[in-house]
């Protein structure tokens, strides 16, 4: 590769990178000027999840012929995503319905989840955790573990 050919790799390679950096530069701005991240671009969500969760940034790459139109979505982006638990759609549209609709899902869940064991003594309660701890610590199937606690509960039940 001659000095020339290597000056013109660069030189279009340049703008790409120097959108990347502008970028960069322009959400830290943001984010030194408000305190927080600019929730309104791509760049500044994410940013905002790995300040808010202590993830480590994704690499972004930019389209060489439009740096400005925002990161373009590869496999490292979406891999990120997926390993870290952002959505999808807050992540590139700012969209917060899907996330509220997870939340509210997953809150309902909890809650049903809670009133059952509410149904439970102390002692029942105990051997429920006895049974997930030996899941968890002695690698016991779930099944066993449950019948195992479901036995306990029976027996708790008739000596009460």
């Amino acid at each position: 590769m001659t000095m020339l050919t290597t000056r013109r790799a660069l030189l279009s390679a340049a703008p790409a990178m120097l959108a990347s950096t502008f970028v960069a530069q322009s959400v830290a701005a943001s984010a030194v000027a408000t305190g927080e991240p600019d929730l309104s671009t791509i760049e500044g969500r994410i940013a905002a999840c790995c300040d808010w969760f202590g993830l480590t940034p994704p690499t972004l790459t930019y389209d060489e012929e439009d740096p400005a139109g925002g990161p373009l979505m590869t496999d490292a982006l979406l891999d990120w995503m997926l390993d870290s638990g952002v959505s999808l759609d807050w992540l590139i549209s700012g969209e917060v319905k899907g996330m509220a609709a997870v939340f509210r899902r997953a809150t309902l869940k909890e809650k049903e989840f809670t009133n059952a064991l509410k149904q439970f003594d102390d002692v029942e309660v105990r051997l429920l955790h006895d049974a997930v701890k030996a899941r968890l610590e002695q690698g016991i199937p779930l099944e066993q573990a449950l019948e195992g606690w479901k036995a306990g509960v029976q027996a708790h039940r008739m000596a009460g």
